[in-house]
């Protein structure tokens, strides 16, 4: 769903927001601040991973629907399918504040699993140097994979232009 204006004469420049469950999770985890606040209260007091954000950026897109579309197929597939692991998705399209900026779009992984009675175990390996790679990778194949009618250019250069760390940043 699209981000209202903030009521100050500023837009937000998040299109949209979409939160990705595994298919098992409660429906209840669909709602943004319960899905932040639950991983929150019961994350282990011993445990210093917050969340992880994959930024695939799209420096020739044609629009935004497509790019949105692309991001979360990948989420859904290596993240969300894969590892069970939920995502909160975030369009970010820095036009509609005037920038000349690409669209991006910034998956906030949350490592822990969710399963049918809430989040269990903490998946450190995401949350690393080897998760990074391990999701480069799997970004870098995903997009190969991907071949647009208007041709593949769309996709170049994601998740971004000098993407050795960037692409994947994990925030503690």
């Amino acid at each position: 769903y699209p981000v209202p204006p903030d009521g100050r004469g500023r837009g937000y420049t998040a299109s949209r927001v979409d939160v990705l469950l595994p298919a098992f999770a409660p429906s209840d985890y669909l709602d943004p601040l319960h899905l932040a606040r639950m991983y929150e209260t019961t994350l282990p007091q011993k445990e210093a991973t917050a969340f992880a954000q994959i930024t695939p950026r799209f420096p020739r897109a044609l629009n935004l629907h497509y790019p949105w579309e692309v991001a979360r197929a990948f989420a859904c597939r290596e993240i969300v399918d894969a590892l069970s692991l939920p995502v909160l998705a975030v369009l970010h399209a820095p036009n509609l504040a005037g920038s000349l900026n690409p669209p991006h779009v910034h998956l906030f992984v949350f490592p822990r699993e969710l399963n049918q009675f809430g989040f269990g175990a903490v998946d450190r390996s995401f949350a690393s140097d080897r998760g990074h790679v391990r999701m480069h990778t799997a970004w870098q194949e995903f997009i190969g994979g991907q071949t647009p009618k208007w041709g593949k250019g769309i996709l170049d250069g994601a998740p971004d232009p000098d993407a050795t760390r960037r692409g994947v940043d994990f925030l503690r």
